[in-house]
């Protein structure tokens, strides 16, 4: 069984490097489209590589469109389940449906209901295994990484640390 997962995890890594796609990397925007995130492949997942872009909102209760491309689906296809997380509205008849072997492209729109960031979380099944992402929704202006009384600390073993409070 664990050889089979690794099988699997191999063929969709020759996949991405075939299709030219890495785990959480990105395309540069074309002529054609724009720029896409690629979701992370797991080894034991379901083999589909899922790549999306996100349009931009401005404030909350503004749709947002979001571009999914899946890629590497088999001759049996596979499911998809979107599932937004509370305080994002998915405007779709039906989170579930299913893909046509080898690649497609959906267009999906959600409505967030705040600032800050939401996401909307992908489950791909096929074969058995599932595969799961969540897209980063970003409202309104992200707030800063670090807050400016981040201060150098010095660990017991002599690393140099940042702390940083837990919001």
């Amino acid at each position: 069984m664990r050889n089979k997962f690794k099988a699997c995890g191999c063929a969709a890594s020759l996949l991405a490097f075939a299709l030219g796609v890495q785990g959480g990397g990105t395309s540069a925007p074309t002529a054609l489209g724009p720029r896409l995130v690629t979701a992370p492949v797991k080894m034991n997942g379901s083999g589909v590589i899922l790549q999306h872009s996100v349009a931009a909102a401005s404030r909350a209760g503004e749709t947002v469109s979001l571009l999914l491309v899946f890629s590497g689906v088999g001759s049996q296809g596979a499911i998809v389940k979107l599932q937004p997380e509370p305080g994002l509205t998915l405007d779709l008849p039906s989170p579930e449906w299913s893909l046509p072997a080898g690649r497609s492209s959906w267009t999906v729109h959600v409505t967030p209901q705040a600032t800050g960031t939401a996401y909307l979380n992908v489950f791909i099944t096929q074969g058995g295994a599932t595969t799961a992402a969540s897209i980063p929704i970003q409202i309104g202006t992200p707030s800063k990484s670090l807050p400016p009384s981040s201060q150098l600390k010095e660990a017991p073993g002599g690393e140099k640390m940042i702390l940083m409070p837990v919001k």
